[in-house]
């Protein structure tokens, strides 16, 4: 059988630790030291790769999209005076995600107006979130 370790919580880490080591009675690390500057380089890398790329428009008229790159991509859109129609052109992967936001009001945004794919008109109400999923024939 394995002796016994007592492990304490460090209570005096050098200054650019983040208090998450623990010292073994040898005083070496019992768990990886992490730094402040570490630990902050992880969140913000985690949460810029996490957080969707974003587009923003005030309309002046109906917009078109293209694809981008990756999986997915929200749209901050306020349609400024009228109801618009914000259509996707081109080519699109199955499976990629267009998250349309109507930031202004009262008017409306119409997505897929065209019908360059489904024809799906959607409708975006003021304030509300419209989710598009490309199947890689229409628009659900």
């Amino acid at each position: 059988m394995a002796d016994a370790v007592d492990y304490t919580v460090n209570s005096s880490p050098a200054s650019t630790d983040y208090l998450l080591g623990i010292d073994n009675p040898a005083g070496t690390w019992a768990v990886n030291n992490f730094t402040l500057a570490s630990l902050f380089t992880l969140f913000v890398t985690t949460i810029l790769t996490a957080v969707l790329p974003a587009y923003s428009s005030t309309m002046t008229g109906d917009e078109t999209f293209t694809y981008g790159g990756g999986t997915n991509r929200k749209y901050l859109l306020n349609p400024n005076g009228a109801d618009r129609a914000f259509n996707p052109s081109g080519t699109f992967p199955a499976g990629f995600e267009a998250i349309v936001i109507n930031t202004g009001g009262p008017y409306d945004i119409i997505f897929d107006d065209y019908g360059s794919f489904s024809g799906s008109g959607q409708v975006v109400t003021p304030g509300n979130v419209g989710r598009f999923i490309y199947t890689g024939s229409e628009w659900v």
